[in-house]
């Protein structure tokens, strides 16, 4: 009896020394930096401590820890496995499930493209889960994207708000400070408030800036690349061709720097916008052959890492172009019934996907090519949709019926209106009009490129 007793109390003893033994090296990946460390390692060892309660919440911070890294690393669909496993323990253990677990959930769908039915009732769990302020405004933020992605706009805005005043509140915020202001700069550009865009994506970038050079952190400067891409998209929509161009090569090339700085997979999605805005200056510059390099690559790029949204934006994109360049041996018969095709397809996989914004561009698209061609009746249809389009209804929050409709066209469909200013900054302003492509891979290619493209 007393033999059985020592041998159960040694196998307990060994049991837990192994447990202690599994548990060191969570302690040490906690406080070890991401750099160098392989993500193989981080999973088996939560995967050795994913059963013991004690160890649920280090297992937690090292999921949270290295979630940017697996996202941008192409361990995306292992990391959100581990997430969902994590959270049922949590469920299984009757514990408070951590609210930074609920974003990392939804930054791993974002990044696999997925639509996910619970998205934001995910985020709104995070919010009412935070310990403090600072930590609630962080989740705020991630609602204010949620909604921004969903053309929600109003409850963009409503959310930033609320950030605006937690951060009054709360301190040691540059960071988030610089997320609010990004945010707000991205909010005003949807609705097509320039001026005010161009003041907070300014703050926003020079604010991102400064942080990196105190910390030099790689999600700093992903943001500090969405930021100039967002002000390249300003200088779009006011003409400026050759800031916009600019400012989008900029963003691309801090894309790249923090890939090589902080061992990175490329991100794939903002290089593939960065081909369709480049593809948009190109093609209102009238450089058709350059447009038409770019648009393919962006539309390989979103085919490739399956983005819906993306593909619709390239298809109306390359949609302009049919006609013109290569394909002008078209009669004008044929160029209308391809148009209208890829158009029509690109509104079907808009509506379908849930991407209003896109699916008004569609149909302001189509109902361009229909009054061109006098299809009268199709074109009565197409406005009687796109008067009652989610995203025109939000548009005219702010803008009268007119106003609204010369902003939509002027911003989604290069086409009338657009042209028009295009005339006119070509006749009055031709510094702000691009002469070839100035990124460094048409210039590769062109072998007689000896012109200032700026």
């Amino acid at each position: 009896m007393l033999r059985d007793h020592e041998k159960t109390k040694r196998l307990r003893d060994r049991l837990k020394n192994r447990r202690d033994c599994y548990s060191k090296p969570l302690d040490s990946l906690i406080q070890t930096s991401e750099a160098g460390i392989e993500l193989a390692h981080v999973i088996r060892c939560i995967e050795n401590n994913l059963n013991d309660q004690k160890n649920l919440h280090k297992c937690f911070l090292l999921i949270n820890k290295f979630a940017n890294k697996a996202i941008q690393t192409n361990r995306t669909l292992e990391w959100l496995r581990k997430i969902i496993q994590l959270l049922d323990k949590y469920s299984e253990f009757q514990e408070e499930i951590p609210a930074k677990l609920y974003i990392a959930k939804y930054k791993c769908d974002q990044s696999l493209n997925v639509r996910v039915v619970e998205a934001e009732s995910d985020l709104q769990q995070a919010v009412n889960l935070s310990k403090n302020k600072q930590e609630k405004l962080n989740s705020i933020l991630y609602l204010a994207a949620y909604h921004e992605n969903n053309s929600k706009y109003k409850k963009m805005k409503k959310c930033l708000d609320k950030c605006k005043h937690l951060s009054l509140e709360t301190s040691n915020t540059d960071i988030e400070l610089a997320k609010i202001w990004l945010g707000l700069g991205k909010y005003h550009f949807y609705r097509f408030d320039f001026l005010k865009a161009k003041k907070y994506l300014k703050k926003a970038k020079a604010k991102f800036e400064d942080i990196y050079d105190l910390q030099e952190s790689g999600m700093c400067l992903r943001l500090l690349s969405t930021g100039t891409h967002y002000l390249g998209r300003v200088h779009l929509a006011e003409y400026d061709f050759v800031k916009a161009a600019q400012f989008y090569i900029e963003a691309q090339k801090l894309i790249e720097m923090n890939c090589k700085r902080h061992n990175l997979v490329l991100d794939v999605g903002a290089t593939a916008f960065y081909h369709l805005r480049m593809g948009q200056i190109l093609e209102t510059c009238r450089l058709i052959k350059n447009a038409k390099y770019h648009y393919d690559r962006s539309f390989k790029i979103f085919s490739d890492c399956g983005s819906q949204s993306g593909k619709v934006q390239v298809s109306l994109a390359l949609a302009n172009l049919i006609g013109r360049g290569s394909e002008t041996s078209l009669t004008s018969q044929e160029v209308f019934y391809k148009k209208e095709k890829q158009i029509r397809e690109a509104a079907r996989l808009a509506q379908e996907t849930g991407y209003n914004r896109g699916y008004l561009e569609s149909l302001i698209r189509l109902l361009q090519l229909y009054t061109r061609k006098i299809k009268l009746i199709l074109s009565i249809k197409t406005l009687s949709k796109i008067i009652y389009s989610h995203e025109f209804r939000s548009l005219l929050g702010l803008k009268s019926l007119s106003v609204g409709y010369k902003f939509a066209i002027g911003l989604y469909g290069l086409g009338a209106y657009y042209k028009i200013k295009f005339r006119h900054v070509r006749r009055y302003k031709s510094g702000l009009i691009l002469n070839c492509c100035p990124c460094s891979e048409c210039v590769e290619k062109d072998q007689n490129f000896h012109t200032n493209p700026f």
